[in-house]
Formats: C-alpha cells, sequence, structure tokens
C-alpha cells in the first residue's frame, strides 16, 4: 500500500561552520541555496582563523519545501587547502490528507 498523502519537507539552517586545513591565502564567498538560487553569502577572507561560525538560530535560513538546501565556498582559499562546511539545523513535517 502507498500513502496516500502529500508530504511537505522544509529544513531550517540555524549554524553554518566553515573549517580549512590552513590559512588561506586567497578569499572566497561563501553562500548558502535553495536549490539553485543564492539565499546567503558572506566571505573568508586572506589569513582568517578557522573555523568560521555564523549563528542563524534567532532567524534561521530556510529552504522552498522539497529544494535542497546547501552551503559552498564558492573559489578555492589557496593551493592544496582542503574547505569542509558543517551545517547545523532542523526541518518540519507537514502532511496533508490526500
Amino acid at each position: 500500500a502507498t500513502n496516500a498523502n502529500s508530504v511537505k519537507v522544509q529544513h531550517y539552517l540555524d549554524y553554518l561552520t566553515v573549517s580549512f586545513s590552513a590559512v588561506p591565502t586567497a578569499s572566497s564567498a561563501v553562500v548558502v541555496k535553495d536549490g539553485t538560487t543564492v539565499i546567503w553569502t558572506s566571505r573568508v577572507g586572506i589569513g582568517a582563523v578557522s573555523p568560521v561560525h555564523f549563528d542563524f538560530s534567532h532567524r534561521p535560513l530556510r529552504n522552498t519545501a522539497g529544494a535542497l538546501l546547501s552551503a559552498e565556498c564558492s573559489a578555492s582559499l589557496g593551493d592544496g587547502i582542503i574547505i569542509v562546511t558543517q551545517m547545523v539545523g532542523h526541518s518540519n513535517v507537514t502532511s496533508t490528507p490526500a
């Protein structure tokens, strides 16, 4: 049997952490996307100290229900530097009877 309910999931981003393996020798934009649309941007600059934290807990960023919520650096921070983004948030699931 299948569930005839319509389920919508919306994701909320409360915290974003960007870590890198060495001191950046180049700057990069940090972007959060709702699907392919950029909904927030900031920068990690040359000489930044890892990790860099962004707190959205008082007004979380949210995606369009069903779309991917993602975070990334738009460019390298320098040769051989490994970048890790960590997203912490919560989700809201609603179900509507068919």
